[in-house]
C-alpha cells in the first residue's frame, strides 16, 4: 500500500508543476498560459497514508501543452516508481496532467501555478492513492 501512496504522490508531484505567471508564443491562448518549462521540485502528500514523497519533474511547453520525466525518491513513505513520463496541458494559471509511472500506474492532476509556485489535487489509477502536491520552480 505504501509503494501505491507513493506512487500517486509522485503523480501529483507532477500535477504541481507550475510557472511563473510569464506568457509566451504567439496566439491569444498560449500568450495567457504560463511558462512551466524547467525543473520542479516538491512533494507529495499521500491522503491514504499519512506521510509524503520527494518528487521533481523537468518539463518543456510548447504552447498550452507540456511533456517531461518524473522523478521520486522517498521522503516519509516510499517510491513506487523512480521515475516516469508527465504530460498535459496549461491555460492561464490553470494545469491539467498525467503521469504514468514506470509499472503502468497512471495518475492525474489538476492545480493552478503562479510565481513558480503549483499546488493541487490528485488521484491514482484503481485507487491506488490521492492527496495534495506543492511544488516550485
Amino acid at each position: 500500500m505504501k509503494k501505491a501512496v507513493l506512487l500517486i504522490l509522485a503523480v501529483v508531484t507532477l500535477s504541481a508543476c507550475g510557472g511563473d505567471g510569464g506568457g509566451g508564443g504567439s496566439s491569444s491562448s498560449s500568450s495567457n498560459s504560463s511558462d512551466i518549462s524547467g525543473t520542479w521540485t516538491g512533494r507529495a502528500n499521500s491522503a491514504y497514508y499519512g506521510g509524503y514523497i520527494n518528487i521533481a519533474w523537468t518539463i518543456s511547453q510548447s504552447g498550452t501543452s507540456f511533456t517531461g520525466n518524473y522523478y521520486c525518491q522517498p521522503g516519509t513513505l516510499n517510491c513506487i516508481s523512480p521515475g516516469g513520463a508527465v504530460t498535459g496541458s496549461i491555460v492561464g494559471s490553470n494545469f491539467t496532467g498525467n503521469v504514468v509511472l514506470t509499472g503502468g500506474i497512471t495518475c492525474s492532476f489538476i492545480g493552478t501555478v503562479s510565481g513558480g509556485r503549483g499546488s493541487g489535487n490528485y488521484n491514482c489509477s484503481s485507487n491506488a492513492d490521492a492527496g495534495t502536491w506543492t511544488m516550485g520552480k
